[in-house]
């Protein structure tokens, strides 16, 4: 656009000028461009500098000669008409006036649109980012509006950084949303559950981006990056803080899911403050399900928060893993802790609760009323989706609502 200005500049110098008494001179240098100046007499009117002159230089010179052929050419005319008859001269002047005036315009018009097609590239350039993910780097244009994600912790994150998602999975087929995000999720469409993708309601949807975790769906990878750009995280154990700020890059958001996590772990640093030498005690997380009781260790999503908080865990629990599976009661001694916490999987809506009566059955069993916990009256049950089975930050978060009832009021 400067080069548009000094063209232009100089041809309104054309109108104005008195050729008869002034003069200019027009020097290019093509082994050093940034040397190519216009001259009016005693002063020096630049064209364009350094490297911009290069994509010029063939339109300027081209525009340069051929106006200064027009003016010799109506000087000429106007000397062989009117022999320096002031009224010739004019009307040459004028006709020139108005050939200098369309030329003015054309080249307006052109540099306002290169300008604007230059700035529409730098602001597609400046909002395309790009993921690095457990299945390769994604780059996404501009902050994506439709989202799709696989996961109930993805769900989780988007919400916690005020995105929506236009469709998510339940838990189980038939299955509500689990009650702590039924009301944000009211306007969101179902894409299956997170063992079985519905690829055709993912498709209606028409998203711009596609979150999912490796661990559920990496045989389908290939066909929702068909749909649409496709971000994953590689498992749902472990750390949730990590697929979190995966999450929330993925949407453009890292400013917000930071400031979501420093708030959590503010939380964390008052209840430690709260909790004083109760930090010290052992806490023993149980799940009572029909052929297959487990003792979680420090990698399942309860483990991470205990974790966080500080909390110490009885020997068998005090791993790098996720769970012991497929306990029996001979095995009940190594639940003991100074707290002992249970779930089930049992919902509202189950006819038989074999879990409840499961745990009923294990609670009152001799063995497990030898516990220190029991004795001590240390043996509470929890929501199964909150400790266990949401994964995400406001599941962490509810956690930690539980941690402060259990252990300060």
């Amino acid at each position: 656009m400067e080069t548009c200005f000094c063209i232009t500049y100089y041809l309104l110098l054309m109108l104005f000028v008195d050729w008869n008494n002034n003069y200019f001179l027009m020097v290019i240098d093509f082994s050093n461009v940034s040397n190519e100046k216009m001259r009016v007499k005693d002063g020096y009117i630049c064209i364009s500098n350094g490297e911009e002159c290069l994509n010029y230089i063939y339109l300027k010179s081209f525009l340069i000669y051929v106006l200064t052929i027009c003016k010799i050419y109506i000087t000429l005319l106007n000397v062989i008409d009117n022999h320096f008859q002031l009224g010739g001269h004019m009307t040459r002047t004028k006709n020139m006036l108005i050939l200098c005036i369309m030329l003015l315009m054309v080249i307006i018009a052109g540099c306002g649109k290169e300008e604007k097609k230059e700035n529409d590239t730098s602001v597609k350039a400046k909002d395309s980012y790009s993921i690095k993910h457990e299945m390769g780097e994604t780059t996404v244009n501009g902050t994506p509006k439709k989202v799709v994600v696989l996961t109930n912790e993805g769900a989780e994150a988007l919400l916690a950084v005020g995105v929506t998602p236009v469709g998510t999975t339940k838990p189980r087929a038939g299955d509500e949303w689990y009650p702590h995000l039924a009301k944000e999720l009211k306007d969101t469409k179902v894409v299956g559950t997170e063992r079985d993708i519905n690829l055709e309601a993912v498709m209606k949807l028409k998203p711009d981006l596609i979150i999912g975790n490796k661990m559920r769906h990496e045989k389908i990878y290939e066909q929702l990056n068909e749909i649409a750009p496709t971000v994953y995280a590689e498992t749902l154990r472990g750390d949730w803080k990590e697929n979190f700020t995966l999450y929330t890059k993925a949407v453009n958001k890292e400013k917000e899911g930071q400031k979501a996590l420093e708030d959590y772990k503010k939380r964390i640093k008052g209840i430690q403050e709260k909790l004083g030498d109760k930090l010290n005690s052992k806490v023993s997380i149980i799940r009572f399900v029909p052929g297959d009781v487990r003792i979680y260790q420090k990698n399942s999503f309860s483990g991470v928060v205990l974790n966080d908080i500080g909390f110490k865990r009885p020997p068998l629990q005090d791993k790098d893993e996720f769970a012991i599976k497929g306990i029996t009661k001979e095995q009940i001694p190594n639940m003991d802790g100074d707290y002992l916490f249970y779930f089930t999987s049992d919902k509202d809506a189950d006819k038989n609760n074999e879990g409840t009566t499961l745990a009923k059955e294990w609670t009152e069993d001799p063995l497990f009323k030898q516990l220190q916990a029991s004795k001590d009256n240390k043996v509470f049950q929890v929501d199964e989706v909150i400790w266990n089975t949401a994964g995400g930050i406001k599941a962490a978060n509810l956690m930690l609502d539980d941690i402060e009832k259990y252990f300060l009021k």
